[in-house]
């Protein structure tokens, strides 16, 4: 059993509440990703949902995307780096041409996870994913684009009436009505990553721009990725059995599983720890540990008890007067980079507890 401890109180509340705990980290960058440096995975076209054709790059010059995809003599590549860099490298014929052929170098640095990624205000996006995907954003990891060395390099395209030369390629910046924000769209790799795949396979999705004669054109690529079948990431929390309320079964109904857990009045609690339990039915999940839950004199403490067969890659807890924190907005929300512990804790309170475990 391992067991974490995680103590809030006092002027140190906002310090330890935004901490990820981690344990058995040996992955890059801290995330779930299960490759080691010295790993070269190979890459498999998305089946583009089923309808054909598998593809890896779409290029949207126009309206419509025009694709390319790998042969026998073309093919791409992913080399995780000893500095937590990936490079991405190899080429891709187009599908519908003679021979123009996109040869790809790209280089993703900065690698975080989605805790991280809220920290600095980005976005997960989620276009052109199948109707079938499960696509968990916890359990993805983030990645910019290094393009002071990244580009794509088109060569014998001149018949198809597509640009010929090497173009500079950075993330895609695109304005999001719903946050009114510019957001970055950073690379996306881990379990469902290749939206346009209806397998849901561990892949990657790339939302870039190129830049081709002072325009940034836009394309995507998707593909997924063999090197992570050593390992299985879950999203995790806490119920009880008397006063656990599923987070769709509130009036703000959220549309994730995931329990709030109150009122509670001052004592010590413990409570079963679930995994991958959608729609906060148990049945589909594992129970995967218990949490222990102190509140005395207004200071809450969170002791995680993880089965050892689990490494913990993230711990998030929350308790407060509302069955809910509050983003920046100051609206409801369950997203575990948001949850905090009050101070001063009075009266009875509702708590939240998070966890990542993988296998």
């Amino acid at each position: 059993m391992k067991k974490l401890v995680l103590t809030l109180f006092g002027l140190f509340v906002v310090l330890w509440s935004c901490t990820n705990e981690k344990l058995d980290d040996e992955t890059i960058n801290g995330t779930n990703l299960s490759f080691s440096v010295d790993s070269e995975c190979t890459l498999s076209d998305s089946d583009n949902c089923g309808q054909g054709p598998d593809f890896n790059l779409a290029y949207y010059a126009a309206f419509d995307p025009v694709y390319w995809g790998s042969t026998e003599t073309h093919k791409l590549s992913f080399q995780p780096q000893a500095d937590g860099s990936i490079h991405i490298f190899g080429t891709t014929k187009l599908l519908s041409g003679t021979s123009c052929i996109a040869q790809i170098d790209l280089w993703l640095v900065e690698g975080k996870t989605y805790t991280e990624l809220l920290g600095i205000n980005g976005e997960f996006w989620s276009r052109d994913v199948c109707t079938n995907a499960i696509v968990d954003p916890e359990l993805l990891n983030y990645f910019k684009i290094d393009s002071s060395r990244s580009s794509i390099t088109f060569t014998d395209c001149e018949s198809d009436n597509l640009p010929v030369g090497q173009f500079e390629v950075e993330n895609a910046v695109r304005y999001e009505w719903r946050q009114d924000k510019l957001v970055t769209k950073e690379v996306q790799i881990g379990p469902g990553a290749a939206f346009t795949d209806s397998r849901n396979l561990d892949g990657l999705s790339a939302w870039v721009d190129l830049l081709i004669d002072g325009q940034k054109i836009a394309s995507k690529l998707y593909f997924t990725l063999d090197c992570f079948e050593d390992i299985e990431c879950e999203t995790a929390f806490a119920r009880s059995d008397d006063g656990a309320t599923c987070f769709s079964d509130t009036p703000e109904a959220f549309d994730r599983w995931g329990w709030t857990i109150g009122p509670l009045s001052e004592g010590d609690y413990t409570y079963e720890i679930y995994s991958g339990a959608g729609q906060c039915d148990i049945s589909k999940g594992e129970l995967v540990g218990t949490v222990d839950v102190s509140y005395m004199n207004g200071n809450v403490s969170f002791t995680y008890n993880i089965d050892s067969q689990y490494n913990v890659e993230e711990t998030h807890s929350y308790a407060g007067n509302a069955m809910f924190p509050t983003n920046k907005k100051g609206n409801p929300t369950v997203a575990p980079g948001q949850y905090t512990i009050q101070e001063d804790l009075e009266g009875e309170i509702y708590v939240i507890a998070h966890a990542v475990v993988c296998n």
